[in-house]
């Protein structure tokens, strides 16, 4: 494991009301390792929306102030938020950028005295200071298909290859993005994702106000209601079950109206993180609702070790990532047989499965996750320190 080093860490803000698989790993790291984590760099231009207004104002508001260090279950990770100009497209903006963020960066670990320091970078448009800092070694954490996302820059995929031609080693979420996003150095790995096991398990407490009263058994779903959730499937579902409950959780970012069209369908707003474990225990069975397609087939659905965790059934539209779980996941291969698979798994919940699946998500926690990426880091990084001997970290000078 890694200890008493200084790392960086470019990737989204910390801290987000869903904190994602990088802050995950970094929370373990930060035990026993200095972290910077360096927060805001957009991959898309903004559009004429108001949650894009607010996000840009309190981007700012976080750029014009100072960098802070916040505490995560008394984990401290000192975060800043460099200055950019949100036009990466054009190619002397995002040369400003680049020379912005890296000062913004050398300056930050001058004054926490960073020495020998490892960047992990997860957002490509940051291709451009990588291996201009001073690094001892580079890691890209490929947790996504970018390009596949809606608006993103149009430079996105060509920065995306520039950092693999960079770092020292790549992580990929998922088997897709692993045969498509090949470093350089051939260090080609894959990054599962994990869960925390003391946060997402039965507790056995009073049932939120919210779910009190709603009917069992309950079929659920909580995440980011965006266009990659299959709203038909799951009206399809509730159409075919009547006397089920299907409880649909998260912030909307499309039209979700058509949820409205069955009485035993609820809509929940955002549930916090913390909040998270007291709903899911009253579900019967976890819904992976996902339309296949580009974007989705390269994901890593957090929420299924979440589930699993939570010694509940399964169920999932055609993932490569979920069919690795063999028998513990319902997979369908096309909506009739998801539909179908409802009755199936409200039936497949005896002790012994629900023991089956928890202990199978105690394979997958976010420590045993960052074990394996220290293990290989320490490898490249003994390796390089054999074949370079001293070195110095640039200063302001150099910038």
């Amino acid at each position: 494991m890694l200890e008493h080093c200084d790392i960086i860490v470019l990737s989204g803000d910390w801290n987000r009301k869903n904190p994602g698989s990088v802050q995950r790993v970094t929370e373990i790291l930060a035990r026993h390792n200095r972290i910077l984590w360096v927060s805001g760099i957009p991959i898309r231009p903004p559009r004429l929306r108001t949650g894009d207004f607010k996000r840009i104002a309190d981007k700012v508001r976080k750029m014009l102030g100072t960098p802070t260090q916040t505490n995560n279950h008394t984990i401290p990770v000192t975060e800043v938020h460099p200055f950019f100009i949100p036009f990466y497209d054009n190619v002397a903006v995002r040369r400003f950028n680049d020379r912005l963020l890296r000062s913004a960066i050398l300056g930050r670990i001058q004054e926490l005295g960073f020495k020998d320091y490892i960047v992990l970078p997860s957002n490509p448009m940051a291709a451009g200071v990588i291996g201009t800092l001073g690094e001892s070694s580079s890691h890209y954490l490929c947790i996504d298909d970018y390009g596949a996302n809606e608006g993103t820059f149009a430079c996105l995929s060509e920065l995306e290859q520039e950092i693999l031609q960079k770092v020292d080693s790549s992580w990929s979420m998922s088997d897709v993005l692993m045969k498509s996003r090949i470093p350089k150095s051939g260090e080609n790995h894959f990054f599962p994702e994990g869960v925390d096991l003391d946060h997402f398990k039965v507790r056995g407490g009073l049932p939120p106000a919210a779910l009190a009263n709603v009917k069992k058994p309950i079929v659920g779903y909580y995440g980011l209601l965006a266009s990659w959730v299959d709203y038909e499937l799951i009206v399809r579902c509730a159409a075919a079950y009547p006397d089920v409950s299907f409880v649909i959780m998260g912030k909307a970012t499309t039209d979700i109206s058509i949820l409205g069209q069955r009485p035993n369908i609820k809509c929940l707003d955002h549930v916090p993180y913390e909040d998270l474990p007291s709903y899911a225990e009253l579900f019967d069975v976890g819904l992976i609702p996902r339309r296949i397609n580009r974007l989705t087939v390269a994901m890593n659905p957090l929420k299924l070790l979440e589930y699993l965790a939570m010694e509940m059934p399964v169920i999932s539209t055609n993932l490569p990532e979920v069919k690795k779980f063999g028998d513990l996941v319902f997979v369908a291969e096309d909506d009739d047989r998801f539909v179908r698979f409802v009755g199936e798994a409200l039936k497949d919940n005896t002790p012994e499965r629900r023991r089956m699946r928890r202990a199978h998500a105690e394979r997958f926690s976010w420590q045993s996750v960052a074990e394996r990426m220290s293990d290989v880091i320490q490898g490249i990084e003994r390796r390089k320190a054999s074949s370079r001997g001293s070195r110095r970290a640039p200063t302001l000078v150099d910038a």
